[in-house]
């Protein structure tokens, strides 16, 4: 699976990625590390954290073992575990990505209410 334009939209966002092949890495630990079927939201919104804190970070996360355990009920709220005071934005685009697929217009929207 690739990142999709709305996971690149969001890095970009934050971390100012360029080429997508520099997710490649990323994206190649999110294959690897989770066990489940993913929905593309999903996908991005793990490569986007793992981009920002590391593939260290997404192996021991809490979200993986509680997504790889089929418990998706916790796994949007466990993204907010990893935030603070320079984060907390970022967890929750994370967050909001992964729970429910934007629409391309309404996406936008939200990156536009992000840069405030």
């Amino acid at each position: 699976m690739r990142t999709s334009q709305d996971g690149i939209d969001l890095i970009m966002h934050f971390k100012g990625c360029r080429l997508t092949d520099d997710l490649r890495p990323f994206e190649d630990v999110v294959e690897r590390v989770v066990q489940v079927p993913l929905r593309q939201n999903e996908f991005d919104a793990l490569v986007a954290f793992a981009y920002d804190l590391g593939t260290d970070a997404l192996r021991h996360a809490d979200l993986l073992a509680f997504l790889n355990a089929h418990q998706h009920d916790r796994v949007a709220d466990a993204f907010l575990e990893h935030g603070n005071d320079v984060h907390d934005r970022r967890r929750a685009a994370e967050r909001a990505l992964f729970i429910a697929p934007p629409k391309r217009g309404m996406w936008h929207k939200f990156l536009a209410w992000l840069r405030g």
